[in-house]
């Protein structure tokens, strides 16, 4: 995000929530706020959701994509100690 703000966090968690390709949205620390995860049909749909969300926000200063070839493993399964 362009600054620190709770306003602008705010404002971009509900344009978040409104959008139906992102599936996953994490708040992080680190070199970035957020980090989502989208669910598209194909590049061009991944486009689009930039275009539509991303590009509009004007506090978004940069982004970063990243694209998975294939899930190698995924699970939601904890080990709780008894």
């Amino acid at each position: 995000m362009e600054r620190d703000k709770a306003d602008i966090y705010q404002v971009f968690r509900q344009s978040i929530l409104k959008a139906p390709e992102v599936t996953q949205c994490y708040q992080i620390s680190g070199s970035y706020d957020f980090m989502l995860v989208v669910k598209v049909k194909d590049i061009q749909g991944f486009e689009h959701f930039v275009e539509r969300v991303l590009h509009t926000d004007l506090n978004i200063r940069k982004f970063h994509s990243s694209v998975s070839l294939r899930t190698v493993k995924f699970s939601t399964e904890i080990e709780l100690e008894e």
